[in-house]
């Protein structure tokens, strides 16, 4: 059993085996807080991410990410915009006046119309002669 011993001037001395397991406590503390600090510079190094570090990656990204959104947004709306430009300039090359347009939009919904009427028609006969071959 350890034992301190106290001298009168209040100072403990240590007997040789208390001595030997204080140092090699001491010797432990030194290794393992030696390894500790490698083990981080470790990861430093070797680029591993901590949690901190990965929330401040996300927060980066997510703001990067925000930005071209807003940047697809506008391009998106700048092609609306020459798409309407580019049809205004093909109305103001030929003339063409609002009466003539509107005639032009609705011939062309008259002749879909049409065009659907006839396939429906095909579709009717093709199945009428299937049944006639049965």
């Amino acid at each position: 059993m350890w034992q301190c011993h106290k001298s009168e001037s209040g100072t403990v001395t240590l007997t040789s085996l208390e001595c030997r397991a204080f140092q090699a406590f001491l010797l432990s503390n030194y290794f393992i807080t030696k390894a500790l600090v490698n083990v981080r510079l470790f990861y430093e190094r070797t680029g591993f991410m901590t949690k901190e570090r990965i929330e401040k990656e996300l927060s980066k990204v997510q703001t990067q990410l925000e930005a071209l959104q807003a940047k697809q947004k506008d391009l998106e709306e700048q092609k609306r915009m020459a798409e309407r430009a580019e049809k205004m300039d093909i109305i103001e090359k030929n003339k063409i006046s609002s009466e003539k347009l509107q005639l032009l939009i609705k011939l062309s919904e008259d002749e879909i119309l049409q065009l659907l009427a006839e396939k429906d028609k095909k579709k009717e006969m093709t199945g009428n002669e299937e049944k006639v071959i049965s």
